[in-house]
């Protein structure tokens, strides 16, 4: 009987696979990006006993003397054009809510959806009244961001 066993290979270091101006502007949550209070905080950062400290993982950027972090790891941001694949979480007046797994919820609005049939008409309190008929809790959707809100 044979036996095959395989150790874990080992996995190279960061320092290995970034260039060395990148590695450090690597920081974690709590580093220490600066004691000079000359600049300004930004988004994921902090002040702490006068130094500017990493409230977020990621990659320092410095825009003249605003200094942020942009995350490693961020929820999806929809862009006008963007065509997602949703969720219906609810069903409100006038409006769907789809969840599309970024940081806050979209909104379908039922003046946005071809009705049955392809009639471009207004909508009336009949078809508010009838939502659930065309999209209810749970259906998956396809749609294509044409707006922000």
């Amino acid at each position: 009987m044979a036996v095959d066993i395989r150790l874990p290979a080992a996995k190279p270091k960061v320092s290995e696979i970034l260039e060395p101006e990148d590695v450090k502007h690597l920081v974690s949550p709590g580093d220490v990006i600066t004691a000079d209070t000359g600049f300004m905080r930004g988004h994921g950062t902090y002040m702490s006993e006068e130094k500017l400290l990493a409230s977020v993982a990621g990659v320092v950027e410095r825009v003249n003397k605003l200094i942020c972090v942009r995350p490693l790891k961020t929820r999806y941001y929809g862009e006008v054009g963007d065509i997602v694949v949703g969720r219906i979480t609810e069903v409100q007046q006038k409006r769907w809510k789809v969840e599309t797994n970024s940081r806050l919820d979209s909104v379908l609005l039922l003046s946005s959806v071809n009705l049955p049939g392809g009639e471009l008409r207004r909508r009336s309190a009949e078809d508010e009244l009838a939502m659930r008929d065309y999209l209810q809790e749970g259906d998956l959707i396809s749609v294509s961001f044409v707006a922000d809100l």
